[in-house]
């Protein structure tokens, strides 16, 4: 087979098997037809053109039509071209990545990728990084595009204002003098109180503060300090938000029973978060599984043979069955679980209840 034969056999077969271009040798794959060919049908065929090829205009130009992602793979020089740039970053913004640095620092490509994405805004020059207008455009497209700024320019009230008005937990972003502004950090908890995690350390401390994100979110508890997460007032704030707040309570409080009550009674599933020892407590966890069958798969492994609480889990959900102890299982076997469990529990109430009238006769014979 001459050349143009096999060429043109290698094109009708790239026609119907895209894939198969990466395979073929470097000879072929340094032919500029058959390399048009191929990028034309799939653009992420260009990673795989020889390294000529990858230097050549047209062959990239097709390719990021279909794929404007494979700018990357381009040869360094042709990625240094200014207009190509522009064609990339309308393409794929996150191409501006792989551009050199000064294009990474040229204000109108960099200005058209944050508009596009403003999350680009990690590749732009440190030059271009402090430009206000260049962060604004690229918070507008995208909030969290702040953390990227300079530091003179995420401790800009206006600039940083603008970033927490949109998501407030970019607070965390802002230079320290921003984080320790009681007005400022007041603005940013009472758009969102997970704020908070981005204050500084005196202000997770201030009583107000406090006060205020645990009442509007109870989860901030999280983010508050080890003293904080022990006092009992406080918790109590909390989990009246969010039950599930006990999560983050200091463990002498994760065994208050009188705490874990009212955070089960918020929120069914904070028993997950109670101490080991209220786990243990077959009552306590009774009152935990009547709230919700779940919290069957928290108590503890002992109580899990008990017949009683299965049976108040099991009246709720017949799947939690899974969760049931070893000893139990083995004991309900073939049957029934529900029926076993109800005929053997009264069949054990009455044995009690004979057993405590032969006490009391016993009882009364003996005082004769």
């Amino acid at each position: 087979m001459n050349k143009e034969k096999e060429k043109a056999f290698i094109i009708d077969m790239l026609k119907e098997k895209l894939e198969e271009f990466r395979k073929l040798p470097e000879e072929f794959r340094d032919d500029k037809d058959i390399a048009l060919i191929a990028v034309q049908m799939w653009g992420n065929n260009f990673p795989y053109v020889s390294d000529r090829l990858k230097d050549d205009l047209d062959i990239l130009t097709v390719a990021m039509i279909e794929y404007g992602s494979v700018y990357e793979y381009a040869s360094e020089r042709i990625r240094s071209e200014r207009n190509l740039a522009i064609n990339a970053i309308d393409a794929f913004s996150w191409n501006l990545e792989h551009m050199s640095e000064e294009l990474r620092s040229d204000k109108e490509i960099v200005l058209k990728a944050v508009s596009m994405n403003g999350l680009t805004l990690n590749f732009a020059s440190e030059k271009l990084k402090d430009d206000s207008e260049i962060v604004l455009a690229a918070i507008r497209n995208n909030d969290t595009a702040f953390e990227f700024a300079s530091e003179r320019l995420r401790k800009d009230k206006f600039i940083a204002f603008k970033a927490i008005k949109k998501t407030p937990t970019n607070l965390k972003w802002c230079a320290n003098i921003l984080k320790d502004d009681k007005e400022f950090v007041f603005n940013a908890i009472s758009h969102d109180a997970f704020a908070v995690e981005g204050a500084s350390e005196r202000l997770k401390n201030d009583p107000e503060i406090i006060d205020y994100v645990l009442k509007k979110n109870g989860l901030t508890l999280k983010f508050l300090s080890d003293e904080t997460k022990a006092n009992k007032e406080l918790v109590i704030d909390a989990i009246n938000s969010d039950g599930l707040a006990l999560e983050f309570a200091a463990d002498k409080i994760k065994d208050d029973k009188f705490i874990v009550s009212i955070a089960i009674e918020n929120s069914p599933h904070a028993f997950k978060f109670a101490s080991d020892r209220l786990k243990e407590n077959k009552q306590f966890s009774l009152i935990a599984i009547k709230k919700n069958f779940e919290n069957y798969c928290y108590i503890s492994e002992k109580l899990r043979n008990d017949k009683e609480l299965a049976l108040e889990a099991l009246m709720q959900q017949e799947g939690i069955l899974f969760a049931i102890g070893d000893e139990l299982k083995k004991e309900i076997g073939d049957n029934e679980p529900i029926s076993y469990l109800k005929a053997v529990l009264i069949k054990d109430d009455i044995e009690k209840s004979l057993a405590d009238v032969k006490n009391i006769k016993t009882n009364k014979k003996i005082k004769i």
